[in-house]
């Protein structure tokens, strides 16, 4: 039987170009800084929860220099999905997979709900497909810049 070829991981290679993303930045916004993308969907708890805890990180995260860009990675109404970020506090860069959200998903290394990539200030993906719980272990490694 044929198996689902799985997403390939993107550590240690540059992050993908951001403008299939839906996501209102420009380079300028996150030149020098460390990019977090979390792909998640506003009706999957897991996802919800992780962007509770970012929004609840918020501030630590801007003090190390961290871009948190988030992307809802299914199809939703532009209204409930600006409910939900509402709802949650978010206040992050929001986007949204426009066309097929499986093959940017695939594209991305995803592999599931919620999805987090970690960049490096050179925007060089340093860790993907992590817990929310081991984000402050990356950052405090990713000192070697």
């Amino acid at each position: 039987p044929l198996t689902p070829q799985q997403a390939a991981s993107l550590t240690g290679k540059p992050l993908p170009a951001l403008d299939c993303l839906g996501l209102n930045i420009t380079p300028e916004d996150i030149a020098g800084k460390r990019v977090l993308v979390c792909f998640w969907d506003s009706k999957q708890r897991p996802s919800r929860h992780v962007l509770q805890q970012l929004v609840d990180q918020a501030g630590l995260l801007t003090k190390q220099d961290v871009s948190v860009l988030t992307v809802h990675a299914t199809q939703a109404e532009q209204e409930a999905l600006k409910r939900s970020l509402a709802e949650l506090g978010a206040s992050f860069p929001a986007g949204q997979i426009a066309g097929k959200p499986s093959k940017t998903l695939y594209a991305w290394g995803a592999r599931g709900l919620p999805w987090l990539i970690l960049t490096d200030k050179a925007h060089n993906v340093i860790a993907d497909g992590f817990k929310i719980g081991q984000l402050g272990n990356l950052l405090d490694s990713d000192t070697a810049e």
